[in-house]
């Protein structure tokens, strides 16, 4: 491609018709940026995705931070493939599905305790568990 400008030589204009190899331009611009205008329910879907993402982050921020977030919605686990798919990819893995509320008090009490061994951290009131209620900070 040349550059030419009889106007301001410090200003380089190239023009778009001189093509030394064929498919040069289109190799060099790129891919296309066509942008597809989202439907209402895809919108709310995306920013209700962000909103989760962005909770899941906030949750853990530091090398020692921990939490955990839970997801009361039968929809994560009656269709897991459409769902998880608008969660973070870190932690799609990581995501473990309770029938019961006994189970989930169960398996976070285990987490609680597994995380704090591992920081030693000491166990406070706040987020101890019984078998009724389930209150974490």
């Amino acid at each position: 491609l040349t550059a030419s400008n009889n106007v301001a030589p410090s200003l380089k204009v190239t023009t778009t018709t001189e093509v030394r190899t064929p498919g040069e331009r289109e190799t060099t611009a790129g891919p296309s940026r066509v942008r597809r205008v989202l439907s209402g329910s895809e919108w709310y879907e995306a920013q209700a995705y962000r909103a989760l993402n962005q909770a899941l982050g906030r949750c853990i921020r530091h090398r020692n931070d921990w939490g955990a977030i839970i997801l009361a919605d039968c929809r994560f686990t009656e269709q897991p493939t459409r769902y998880l798919s608008g969660v973070s990819r870190w932690l799609r893995n990581q995501v473990v599905a309770h029938q019961t509320w006994p189970d989930l008090t169960k398996s976070l009490s285990r987490f609680i305790q597994k995380v704090r061994s591992f920081t030693g951290e000491e166990p406070n009131s706040r987020t101890s568990l019984g078998d009724e209620s389930c209150v974490v900070p």
